[in-house]
């Protein structure tokens, strides 16, 4: 599966049950970033996308993977 150019590795389980780890082949960002609305994330391609999809409270990347809430 591919997000943006990104190509998924793993989706792990996290101690959130309403959370899961998604593992890239690359980063996706240099610092981590949270958003926790679409608002927080519009402007922000990869996020924002996330966002469309219903269901999904929260986002976080860091470095190589993207905790989804």
């Amino acid at each position: 599966m591919a997000i943006m150019g990104f190509r998924v590795l793993e989706i792990q389980q996290t101690p959130n049950p309403n959370a899961v780890k998604v593992v890239l082949d690359r980063p996706a960002t240099d610092q981590p970033t949270s958003f926790l609305s679409p608002a927080a994330a519009e402007g922000h391609p990869l996020a924002g996308k996330l966002f469309k999809i219903k269901g999904v409270a929260a986002v976080l990347l860091l470095g190589d993977f993207i905790t989804i809430n």
